[in-house]
């Protein structure tokens, strides 16, 4: 969860429990308190869900370089025997050209599946050159285990995303619960500075850089 947003949910537990601690008769009040707590425990969800998909996404990340990598490494003795045998077929080392292994995944993956398509056709070959009829599962099972990992670090992406958008939108109809508890707090502690500071403090989201008494910045309450 990015700095910005764990600032805001700070300052939301804050002003919660000030207002859950200086009750106010102002049926305004109650309501706003009432939407603003529930915004907060549905914020604390999302931020949990933002964080578990992010990690997520990272994980399958590395999983999925450690399986692209496997995957390569067993593609390359395909492509050696076909460079080997290219004075018999010419059309064999293109056929069994090696993708980079810099090549993102979408351009990496259907070219993977495409010489593992191929060597099917070609088992004889590669028995004749040394290569057990063993790569063959082998290389299935390298691919399949390099799709499944691409698919899983995408779905933590797509978590990650969705929960960080209805993160932003909660954030932003707290701040204007925020604005509107304002104004009726500094009516409320006009005669009283003690409490009144206090609730300055609650509501006050400090950006980096930001000096005391300065102005607020957009998204401030």
């Amino acid at each position: 969860m990015e700095t910005r947003m764990s600032r805001i949910i700070g300052m939301v537990v804050r002003v919660v429990q000030f207002c859950l601690e200086h009750i106010s008769t102002v049926e305004g009040h109650t309501e706003v308190v009432g939407r603003l707590e529930a915004l907060l425990t549905r914020m604390q969800i999302l931020a949990a869900q933002e964080s578990q998909g992010r990690r997520q996404a990272r994980a399958k990340v590395s999983g999925k370089e450690k399986y692209k990598r496997e995957l390569h490494r067993q593609l390359k003795f395909l492509a050696l025997v076909a460079r080997g045998r290219a004075a018999q077929n010419p059309e064999l080392p293109r056929i069994f050209a090696l993708p980079p292994l810099t090549l993102k995944q979408e351009e990496y993956l259907p070219a993977a599946e495409a010489m593992v398509a191929e060597a099917e056709k070609y088992q004889a070959l590669f028995s004749e050159d040394g290569l057990s009829p063993k790569i063959l599962e082998e290389l299935r099972q390298a691919l399949a285990a390099y799709r499944e990992a691409a698919a899983g670090k995408l779905q933590g992406v797509s978590r990650h995303i969705g929960a960080r958008s209805q993160l932003k939108a909660s954030a932003k109809e707290a701040l204007e619960l925020v604005r509107r508890l304002d104004g009726i707090n500094q009516y409320r502690f006009r005669d009283d500075p003690e409490l009144l500071a206090a609730w300055l403090a609650a509501r006050d989201v400090s950006w980096p850089g930001n000096n005391p008494g300065a102005p607020k910045q957009e998204g401030t309450a």
